[in-house]
């Protein structure tokens, strides 16, 4: 299915059934899997590298290029997306090598369009259910009681 486009119906039954989506990255394709919990643990320590700013759209290209410099990190966030935790563990060097073609060969629109095609399968709502109600359990849990002894 290379070169046929796909029908609605089908990529409506990829989403469903989790199938793999394929990319292609410095002339490579990459066939990803829907993600596993310890890749988005993995994703979510390299996104609080970003630089939390609000970026003044009134100095759009002033601002951006200030904070460029600390944005490796969306190279490492896609590598980790393509390549699941478990491949990053066992592979460093291939891990290293495919965040740096990232960065120094697709251009922002690429890597924008590719991210955004990579979030889409992330099933973010499902992690974020499950972490929210084990965070609400754990807050309503019982803490420890102090005992003392009586008239002190």
């Amino acid at each position: 299915m290379a070169n046929k486009k796909r029908t609605t119906e089908q990529k409506v039954a990829d989403a469903i059934l989790q199938n793999v989506q394929n990319v292609t990255i410095a002339g490579r394709e990459y066939e990803i899997a829907p993600p596993s919990v310890a890749t988005l643990i993995m994703m979510s320590a390299e996104v609080s590298k970003m630089p939390a700013v609000k970026i003044d759209d009134k100095q759009l290209v002033t601002e951006t290029l200030a904070i460029a410099q600390d944005c490796g990190a969306i190279g490492n966030i896609v590598a980790i997306m393509v390549m699941g935790a478990k491949a990053v563990k066992e592979e460093p060097k291939a891990y290293a090598r495919l965040a740096r073609q990232i960065l120094e060969e697709m251009t922002p629109n690429e890597l924008f369009s590719l991210l955004q095609r990579l979030f889409k399968g992330l099933q973010i709502d499902f992690f974020y259910a499950a972490t929210t109600s084990l965070i609400t359990i754990n807050l309503t849990k019982a803490t420890k009681t102090e005992t003392t002894q009586s008239g002190q």
